[in-house]
């Protein structure tokens, strides 16, 4: 029918769009990693260097410096350690983030954080206002065009705001009531 062949247009439009918010969190991961990377090689690679020039000079240094030169001695006797704890740590964010709980706050966190939150709502704003107009435009029922704009957001507070906005329109009430009310 027209409204399938519609919403299959709009899927294909968008895949590149809807992997927005994953590129930006790769993106930011990969920055991360290569941001430890460095402050790895520093500490264990060049650190030690300026430890030894400062041995020889004799001089009284200052406790920041003595912290970098603590720290450094730490990561290069422990680097297997810190590597360890730090897959660990990743392996049960990955873990947590599956369960329904881990799942919703890391939503919650995704919608919040500095800069890239302003971006994940602009994107689960936009994919909420294609896919309705698409599915209207198709002669979709608002509960059922919202059902399925909920299914498809990508975000669980996202699903869970349009959910609210379904029950309201259910009951007889205006939309933009608990969308306007979700932040």
């Amino acid at each position: 029918t027209i409204g399938a062949a519609m919403l299959s247009g709009l899927v294909k439009s968008d895949r590149p769009f809807f992997r927005t918010p994953k590129r930006a969190q790769r993106h930011a991961l990969g920055q991360a990693l290569a941001s430890a990377r460095e402050e790895a090689f520093l500490m264990i690679g060049i650190v030690p260097k300026f430890e030894e020039v400062f041995k020889s000079l004799d001089i009284n240094l200052p406790a920041l410096t003595r912290g970098i030169l603590h720290t450094s001695r730490f990561a290069t006797a422990h680097w297997a350690l810190i590597l360890a704890g730090m897959v660990v740590a990743a392996g049960l964010v990955v873990v947590y983030k599956r369960t329904d709980k881990g799942g919703y706050q890391w939503d919650w966190l995704m919608l919040h954080l500095p800069i890239f939150g302003q971006l994940f709502r602009k994107v689960g704003l936009s994919r909420f206002a294609k896919t309705c107009s698409t599915m209207i435009k198709s002669g979709v029922p608002i509960l059922g065009t919202l059902e399925i704009v909920a299914d498809t957001s990508g975000n669980r507070i996202i699903a869970e705001a349009v959910e609210r906005a379904r029950e309201s329109v259910r009951q007889g009430e205006r939309l933009m009531g608990p969308l306007g009310e979700s932040q």
